[in-house]
């Protein structure tokens, strides 16, 4: 019995040894989780398939100057008979088997016109008439009674979706002055030559040669382009977009690609003045309005402020973008040198902008669009950006895009800039300066998103007030916007399978707020393996994938090891449309409309 006991306890110490020795079963260490963070760029061109109203193709250049027809009603006309014709008895007249009847007459002084109309007819036959009625001998003249659109509203096809024209009054400043044959210049990532532009001679300062073409389309987005529409593009042809001055003309200067130096810069601004850079022929079209959409972070220094001082006395007007890091503008350079006019950015609500820079040594606030917003066209949603003038590398078409930042604010000013020009050629820039500022409404702390709406300058400019105009309107109320939400996944490629097929247990996805071109994401708690990297905007909010909402894609598959976290994984939206042909969008949109079935199943659990 002793030795039985002696045995057990001898079994247990020994088990003891062993657990402690980790010979038995033990639980095993959790694996370790990745990540995989980067930008999420948002979407910019309008290309290839959407709404054709969104696209130009070269061949309709030959035509961009073509007026349009008017718009005659039917049946209905306006008569001056010749002097010495008695008008007793012609309350009705009959003319090509059409009765027309007298509705009214008009009289100044000795002219007298009369009002007819005639019941039932075709458009056909009202020409007929009006025909009959011009080699009438008793009719001096005749002219159709017509229809006519709100004075200065172009009837270019995208237009109504340029919200950020009415959002600053510019329709009835277009009543006061659509501007004339004023040279602004665009120092910025080059140009393409879209035919909406009225394009001068420039010149490229990155690459040293006097094709200022903007060749890093791709990483700049063409900037340039874009800015230079806002400015000019041509205006009531029935063609793409509006420009804020109808009539002004371009002179490219290439200094970004899609960066560029402080030199560069510098003696692009110089001969887009008229200045002279050795080793280049002088600008033959010297610009009265220079745009710089651009900048970094650091203090102005002495030699940049005497360059700007330099080109206000010689009536140079330089207008500036206040930076997108929605920090304060002293830090921000040329946007905080004197002698410049600084523009921050406002949104569709006529709010600041969330990426706008802000601080005492903004000036005014013009539009900039937010793309965390959106608006309705054409029964379609858009980001709220700005809409321009582009071009599509997909279709390789001229087209437009929405693009939001004080980039495109700046020339929102250079174009009104250009109409206040026209008006008075001899404006200053101490002058244009104050005329701005006290056309500006002044925005409240909560507007201007600050302690202090003087953090916004002296406000939103109401362009109408800028060109002299009293008493005029209020812009009309902001168009209504929708906040857009956008999504980025980590999509589990199962084994075996090319990526075709996906694991959503361990797939993940996360939120992230559009309120810049460019937003930091992050997607952690990933394990080892392969994945997807996919972004997608829900423009409408109904969680399915709908005709032209923009997304993209990792350009290729990451393979995670375990623990790892990869930094750098740049993701590029472009809408997409329901009907492309092309493979990969397919394939695309297939992924989003069941990556969204799926997702929701794991919500509804």
């Amino acid at each position: 019995m002793m030795l039985r006991k002696r045995v057990f306890v001898y079994l247990i110490l020994l088990a003891l040894i062993v657990a402690s020795c980790g010979g038995g079963p033990s639980t095993p260490a959790p694996k370790k989780t990745g990540s995989v963070s980067g930008l999420l760029v948002a979407a910019g061109t309008v290309g290839k398939n959407s709404n054709q109203n969104f696209e130009i193709v070269t061949s309709q250049a030959t035509i961009l100057n073509t007026s349009p027809d008017f718009e005659a009603i039917p049946g209905e006309y306006l008569v001056k008979f010749k002097d010495g014709i008695s008008t007793q008895g012609l309350e009705s007249l009959t003319v090509a088997g059409s009765e027309l009847r007298q509705i009214s007459s008009m009289s100044f002084n000795d002219l007298t016109i009369y009002f007819y109309k005639a019941k039932s007819v075709s458009k056909l036959q009202s020409a007929s008439i009006a025909n009959d009625l011009a080699n009438n001998p008793n009719i001096d003249a005749i002219v159709e009674n017509r229809m006519y659109d709100m004075t200065k509203t172009p009837n270019d096809p995208i237009y109504p979706a340029q919200w950020h024209y009415p959002s600053f009054n510019l329709p009835a400043a277009w009543d006061i002055e659509t501007g004339k044959s004023i040279v602004v210049a665009v120092v910025d990532s080059g140009i393409v030559k879209h035919p909406e532009l009225r394009i001068l001679p420039g010149y490229d300062f990155y690459a040293n040669d006097n094709d200022p073409t903007d060749e890093a389309g791709a990483q700049t987005q063409f900037h340039g382009t874009h800015v230079a529409g806002t400015i000019a593009a041509k205006s009531n042809d029935k063609i793409g977009a509006t420009g804020v001055s109808w009539q002004t003309s371009i002179v490219p200067v290439r200094v970004l690609g899609p960066r560029g130096s402080t030199e560069t810069i510098m003696k692009g601004t110089f001969w887009a003045a008229g200045g002279t850079i050795n080793g280049v022929a002088d600008n033959p079209n010297p610009a009265k309005i220079i745009n710089l959409s651009l900048g970094g972070k650091g203090a102005c220094s002495k030699l940049e402020n005497d360059v700007f001082k330099n080109l206000t006395d010689a009536g140079r007007i330089v207008v500036v973008a206040a930076g997108n890091d929605n920090v304060n503008v002293n830090d921000f350079s040329p946007a905080n040198c004197e002698n410049v006019i600084t523009v921050g950015a406002t949104g569709p609500k006529g709010q600041r902008a969330p990426y706008s820079n802000y601080g005492n040594l903004i000036d005014i606030m013009a539009p900039g669009g937010d793309v965390s917003q959106s608006i309705t066209f054409g029964n379609r949603n858009f980001p709220a950006g700005v809409l321009s003038t582009s071009f599509d590398l997909q279709s390789g078409k001229f087209s437009y895009s929405f693009l939001q930042g004080t980039s495109m604010a700046a020339p929102h000013i250079s174009g009104l800039l250009a109409l206040m020009v026209s008006k008075n050629p001899n404006l200053k820039y101490a002058d244009a300066l104050a005329k701005l500022k006290a056309a500006s409404r002044a925005m409240s702390a909560t507007d201007c998103k600050r302690g202090s709406g003087s953090d916004c300058g002296a406000g939103l400019v109401d362009a109408a007030k800028a060109l002299g105009a009293s008493g005029t309107n209020p812009p009309p109320k902001p168009p209504p916007t929708t906040n857009i939400t956008t999504y980025v996944f980590a999509l589990y490629c199962k084994p075996d399978t090319n990526c075709q097929l996906y694991d959503i247990d361990r797939s993940k996805y996360s939120v992230v707020k559009q309120d810049k071109s460019s937003v930091p994401y992050k997607l952690s708690g990933l394990e080892k393996g392969k994945y997807f990297m996919l972004g997608y905007q829900d423009l409408n909010g109904n969680v399915e994938f709908d005709k032209g909402e923009p997304a993209g894609a990792y350009p290729s598959f990451i393979d995670l090891a375990e623990g790892e976290n990869i930094l750098g994984a740049t993701i590029k939206m472009q809408p997409l449309t329901t009907n492309s042909t092309s493979s990969s969008n397919k394939s695309l949109r297939e992924i989003i409309n069941n990556v969204n079935k799926e997702f929701a199943k794991l919500k509804d659990n």
